[in-house]
């Protein structure tokens, strides 16, 4: 069985982080509390609450820190119409890169 999917839900606890190492072209929603998002190379922090996105545009790293109990759903870039199947397989295991996630840990318990 396969499954496709282009948005990756993520809790993430006051303070803590969670940083993407490339997440260009990437859309995160901040769906509920308080984000603030620093991109590498970006004189401009982002703060976003519930509701709010941003859409990366830049390249190179990019931290996101709860600054309340949040949640933030990473969105994968929509593709040009002849390459979108190939960008779709795709579009799961770039989310679980930049989140550093993966199934193995999800079946492991780590």
């Amino acid at each position: 069985m396969m499954i496709e999917t282009r948005e990756l839900l993520i809790e993430i606890e006051r303070g803590k982080i969670v940083p993407m190492k490339d997440a260009r072209g990437m859309r995160v929603v901040c769906t509920r509390g308080v984000v603030w998002i620093t991109q590498h190379r970006c004189t401009e922090d982002v703060i976003l609450g519930a509701g709010q996105s941003l859409q990366v545009a830049a390249c190179g790293a990019l931290v996101v820190q709860a600054l309340r109990d949040a949640s933030v759903t990473l969105q994968a870039p929509v593709a040009a119409p002849r390459r979108a199947r190939w960008r779709r397989a795709a579009a799961l295991p770039r989310l679980q890169r930049l989140a550093g996630w993966s199934p193995r840990q999800v079946l492991s318990g780590a």
